[in-house]
């Protein structure tokens, strides 16, 4: 096959090589060569499919170009969008551990403040408590020493009575020790 296509082109290279010495047989640019101008109209017609396709070729890559630079444009675009919201974050994120450490510092301080108040409001009711126990016990001492004067009282009154009525007869002697009784009554309670 490939000596079919072959052997056409070594008949024409001889007949131009025969047709060189003699100038009356078919030259190069003769209309009787054929085989010059079905070459010529061959490369004429590659040149022209050659035009188109490079003319296709060239705008598609053109477009191809166009967007992988949109694409690399979108891809910087993303990269500075991602680098700004990086920067954010992580401005955030120290700010967020600055509060964090002034909300712990401040519930220590909250802490310690509390401690101590509730030191002073333990002290405070241990003193409350101290005093109110130290007045009821005034209290109860004082109504003890008044129990016991008055029943020393009566037990004074009792023996005088006695005494009294031991040493007194009669109703004159009676009554003098009702009023002497009555009026030492009064004078202890």
């Amino acid at each position: 096959m490939a000596a079919d296509m072959v052997m056409p082109w070594l008949a024409f290279a001889a007949d131009v090589v025969e047709g060189a010495g003699d100038h009356g047989s078919v030259g190069w640019f003769s209309p009787k060569n054929t085989y010059f101008w079905v070459g010529l109209g061959f490369v004429v017609f590659i040149a022209l499919i050659a035009r188109q396709a490079w003319g296709a070729i060239g705008r598609a890559l053109d477009a191809r170009a166009a967007g992988i630079e949109r694409q690399i444009q979108e891809a910087r675009l993303l990269r500075d969008e991602a680098q700004k919201q990086l920067a954010e974050d992580q401005r955030r994120q120290r700010q967020a551990a600055k509060d964090a450490e002034a909300i712990v510092e401040q519930a220590r301080e909250d802490a310690k403040a509390l401690k101590a108040q509730a030191e002073k409001d333990a002290a405070a009711l241990v003193d409350r408590r101290t005093q109110a126990v130290e007045s009821r016990i005034a209290q109860l001492q004082q109504s003890a020493v008044a129990e016991v004067r008055a029943a020393a009282a009566h037990a004074a009154v009792a023996a005088t009575r006695q005494t009294l009525q031991d040493a007194m007869t009669g109703d004159t002697g009676r009554q003098a020790l009702d009023a002497a009784i009555a009026e030492v009554d009064k004078s202890l309670h």
